[in-house]
């Protein structure tokens, strides 16, 4: 059984060439109109990003020679300290080659493979890791903690370096769809995103949009500071007036955490012209506009990335299988004579994954992206 087989050749030359692809487009241009005219322009081509689903979803995270911020700038963002760093985040910088090379090492690599066989685990039967004893249990945390402890170092680098201010940093953290659109300098409009403030100026405009899944390993419990708080910031309201494509929703997949099915028919919207503009807010999809500098747009979409990687490596896993009419719902049910004992089906499911080379694939593009992304700490 030849699982992944096409998938694997598309996805990696994708990526592949995703990484190596040039940004010259994004030449810099002084003038430019109000971005809040542009926000509902959300057509363009150039500029839907990708979104956290995609084997594709990282796009031009390196700021180009033309693109880079003066030598002011960037001692600036190295002497601001976020006010909302993580907890586990330090002052001192982090020294990046030294990361990449635990990256390739045997021990962080076999923690991976693991880590991707628990995701499967919870993919096909959360619940199945109870027939394991202690020790097998406390095999697979391990994984987790070596593979979610080497993410977080790098991502943490960049929440001390580039000084996001906390609300932006709560919004990338609580939506899961980032994507952004390039516009040309905003006159006399600054990077909403950070504290440099007025010596930046925007470029970008930054879409963070709809509510991450709720899974067995990811913490959605709300950051207090904001749960309670009526939004009234200009990226909020921003957004309130979006509007997108009805094709371009779909393909964002922000019907949100609901069923695809369901959200078409609530919203009248099952023979709906793919190409007529729909405001997102109104179909109860979350989200806020930021505009952005150059710097903050590059680093803001790789620490996004970053945060969101195990429900991305989840959904990667859980597409593949799809792909392959591989049935992940076939398990413990007494009326099915074909149903599957949920521990025996995962782990041959597991194997089907190791043989057809996929498994490699994931872990060779998560290193490929960390070495696309070395130039942001340098």
């Amino acid at each position: 059984m030849k699982v992944g087989e096409n998938n694997q050749e598309s996805s990696g030359s994708d990526y592949s060439d995703k990484h190596n692809s040039s940004s010259s487009e994004d030449g810099e241009n002084d003038s430019g109109s109000d971005g809040d005219s542009d926000s509902d322009s959300g057509d363009n081509s150039n500029g839907i990003m990708g979104y956290l689903y995609s084997p594709n979803s990282m796009k031009k995270f390196i700021v180009s020679e033309d693109e880079s911020v003066s030598e002011d700038d960037t001692l600036y963002y190295e002497r601001v300290d976020n006010t909302k760093r993580l907890k586990n985040s330090t002052d001192k910088p982090i020294d990046i080659e030294a990361e990449m090379r635990k990256l390739r090492r045997e021990d962080f690599k076999t923690s991976f493979n693991t880590y991707v066989q628990y995701l499967v685990h919870c993919l096909i039967n959360y619940k199945s890791m109870e027939a394991y004893d202690e020790d097998t249990r406390q095999y697979f945390d391990q994984a987790r903690s070596v593979v979610n402890k080497q993410l977080s170092t790098i991502r943490d680098s960049l929440v001390a370096s580039a000084a996001w201010i906390p609300r932006f940093l709560d919004d990338m953290q609580t939506k899961k769809v980032y994507y952004a659109e390039k516009i040309g300098h905003i006159q006399d409009a600054a990077c909403e995103v950070c504290k440099l403030g007025g010596h930046r100026r925007a470029s970008y405009l930054v879409y963070l949009v709809g509510e991450i899944e709720k899974l067995p390993f990811v913490d959605t419990t709300p950051n207090p500071i904001f749960a309670k708080k009526k939004r009234t910031d200009p990226p909020f309201l921003r957004y309130r007036a979006l509007t997108l494509p009805f094709r371009k929703i779909m393909e964002l997949k922000l019907y949100q955490n609901r069923d695809k099915e369901a959200f078409l028919k609530e919203y009248d919207l099952v023979d709906f012209n793919p190409n007529k503009p729909l405001v997102c807010h109104d179909l109860g999809v979350p989200g806020a506009c930021y505009k952005a500098g150059r710097f903050c747009q590059s680093r803001s979409e790789f620490y996004h990335w970053l945060y969101h990687y195990p429900s991305y490596l989840y959904n990667r896993i859980l597409l593949q299988f799809t792909e392959n009419e591989i049935d992940t719902s076939i398990v413990n049910d007494p009326n099915d004579p074909a149903s599957k004992d949920p521990v025996k089906y995962t782990e041959e499911l597991v194997v089907m994954l190791e043989e057809c080379g996929f498994i490699e694939l994931l872990y060779e593009e998560l290193v490929q992206t960390f070495q696309s992304a070395r130039d942001m700490f340098t």
